[in-house]
């Protein structure tokens, strides 16, 4: 897929996804998209205890491209 494919695919939502809804468009379990939250792979933005996604992130992510947050950790 290319970035104008994906960003057709997520423009139904919100532009902040929760774990459910990302779940649903990488076809994956939501603890995959759980874990990788608490990996740091996505930016994510904790309310009580859900995450919400923001859109941007994951179409970065889905193109390939590490998060800063992601990226930072590697290097440690």
């Amino acid at each position: 897929m290319n970035q104008i494919e994906i960003e057709r695919l997520l423009a139904p939502y919100p532009d902040m996804l929760t774990v459910g809804e990302v779940a649903a468009v990488l076809r994956v379990h939501p603890r995959s998209v759980q874990r990788w939250a608490q990996q740091g792979r996505f930016a994510v933005v904790r309310a009580g205890r859900t995450y919400r996604i923001p859109r941007t992130d994951v179409l970065r992510w889905m193109l390939g491209e590490e998060s800063t947050t992601h990226a930072a950790e590697k290097n440690r």
